[in-house]
């Protein structure tokens, strides 16, 4: 499973890493399948085990690990690299890519930083996704998030060239320790089927003991440009922060707005932000 805290043999470079870690934001880049989100959870989890106040973000909204799928969620570790359950939270992007996302995308991280920062954590370990098309603004896009976090160190993992567009101008410029390290050529690599599997899969989980619950006609939206929601449209329940409490799908609108989710305490949620998508919740088939 991708992104699963087990205990690995970590190669000497990452061993390196983990003696002279940097308090502040660690940023992890790299394209999909380069093992950034297993580097980035076993240097979250063995600092915290060696006393620092840790959090690992997860700022992979595709492949997500602390979270569901649409989201990116930051969490504090405990002394034996844990989540701990009170101490995250999560920002709702509304879609699977950041492509045709990269405002939220962009807001997202720097939100869920500062939360992380508030929590008490001295060092935040996060993980990216993995686009990097430079076609597509896969590289603007990790551009701006440097700029925006301000990073004590940036580790990227790169087959070859893939991330000379990204890395050079870094390393020319200086402002940021860089670390470029080789991809293990034991990465597994994932189709596009088996990543969307394992969405549908994640989303099975999520909704399993869901609920359809009533939501006040006045509650404000985001995202909706005053049109009603779609049925089967993804959606996330916000509380009085922005951040999501939970995700949930329309079953109806138009005066009569319910929607189906695992939250149970809708009294903390103050607002919605409807997603780019559609979602059937007992298959975890996406549509547009």
């Amino acid at each position: 499973m991708k992104g699963a805290t087990v205990e690995i043999h970590a190669p000497a470079a990452w061993q390196q890493l983990l003696a002279r870690r940097r308090r502040g934001t660690i940023l992890v880049l790299g394209a999909a399948d380069t093992g950034k989100t297993t580097f980035a959870s076993w240097l979250a989890t063995e600092s915290a085990r060696a006393g620092e106040a840790v959090a690992w973000l997860d700022g992979d909204m595709g492949q997500a690990t602390l979270g569901p799928p649409t989201a990116m969620t930051v969490a504090l570790l405990d002394g034996l690299g844990r989540p701990i359950p009170q101490r995250r939270a999560s920002f709702f992007v509304g879609a699977t890519s950041p492509r045709g996302h990269m405002l939220p995308t962009l807001v997202g991280v720097l939100r869920l930083r500062e939360e992380a920062l508030r929590m008490g954590a001295g060092m935040v370990v996060t993980d990216t996704t993995g686009f990097v098309d430079p076609f597509h603004g896969g590289v603007e896009l990790k551009h701006w998030k440097v700029e925006l976090l301000q990073p004590s160190l940036v580790v990227a993992f790169a087959r070859s060239s893939e991330l000379d567009p990204i890395v050079d101008p870094l390393r020319r410029d200086g402002r940021w320790p860089l670390v470029v390290l080789p991809v293990n050529a034991a990465v597994q690599r994932w189709s596009a089927e088996a990543r969307a599997e394992r969405r549908r899969e994640l989303f099975r989980r999520y909704f399993e003991n869901a609920q359809i619950h009533r939501l006040p006609e006045d509650l404000p939206r985001y995202g909706a440009a005053h049109a009603p929601a779609r049925h089967g449209q993804l959606v996330a329940l916000q509380d009085r922060a922005g951040f999501a409490l939970g995700l949930g799908v329309m079953v109806a609108d138009a005066g009569d707005p319910r929607v189906l989710t695992p939250v149970r305490e809708l009294r903390a949620v103050r607002s919605l932000r409807l997603g780019s998508l559609t979602l059937d919740p007992e298959t975890g088939q996406e549509g547009p």
